[in-house]
């Protein structure tokens, strides 16, 4: 018996040594996410957000902020433009815009004339792997409310998907 459970193991322990190791396909080039935010956006949702009170908390305001005609966003390799239809919007309509980080991008920044807007980008939009573009478009205080002068008193996320 014990010669038997000895060959087996010779038998396994060979076994386990002469198989090969597979190796894994190539992984292949990342999806730039430069190349898939470049798409025609119908905008689906927007939230709104009270950073003072209740950060933690979104708020469903499509209602109000979509309207009956959502509004589409397009963007082209450098440039986007708005057709607002019935949303409402605290950004221009057209203008050139950029990541701030082409790799890994964690802010949208769009640019018309010499003002540029600092919009939070809040999930990737690389080239057929995703369909929604989200960004938090961040309100700050006026000269009314001294205490919140220049800090942000609520934001917006907007949600829109690849058409």
């Amino acid at each position: 018996m014990k010669k038997l459970e000895s060959i087996f193991l010779i038998i396994l322990f060979l076994l386990c040594f002469t198989c090969k190791k597979e190796e894994a396909p190539p992984i292949g080039d990342s999806y730039s996410q430069v190349k898939g935010i470049q798409d025609d956006w119908l905008l689906t949702k927007v939230e709104i957000v009270d950073e003072v009170a209740d950060p933690e908390t979104a708020i469903d305001v499509s209602d109000l902020m979509v309207g009956a005609t959502p509004s589409e966003i397009h963007f082209t390799a450098d440039t986007y433009t708005i057709n607002p239809g019935t949303s409402r919007h605290f950004i221009p309509f057209t203008g050139s815009w950029r990541f701030n980080d082409n790799q890994y991008p964690t802010e949208l920044i769009l640019i018309d004339n010499t003002i540029e807007i600092t919009l939070n980008h809040l999930k990737p939009v690389r080239e057929i792997v995703d369909h929604i573009l989200q960004y938090k478009f961040l309100r700050l205080g006026d000269v009314c409310a001294r205490e919140y002068q220049g800090k942000a008193v609520a934001s917006y996320i907007y949600t829109y998907y690849r058409k």
